[in-house]
């Protein structure tokens, strides 16, 4: 257990780091129900930036 909450802590503090495109970017599949841009929006919402007008 203690391994995973290090692991989580880790990817939390590395996405941290990243601008919101590129963890939107990653995040993202064809099966998605999302485009980048709106997991991007939500990752900015989600960091307290808002959201980008469009």
């Amino acid at each position: 257990m203690e391994r995973a909450a290090i692991a989580f802590a880790s990817t939390l503090a590395t996405c941290a780091q990243m601008t919101p495109r590129e963890p939107a970017e990653a995040a993202w599949t064809p099966t998605s129900p999302y485009t980048v841009a709106q997991l991007e929006d939500l990752i900015r919402e989600d960091r307290g930036m808002g959201c980008r007008i469009r």
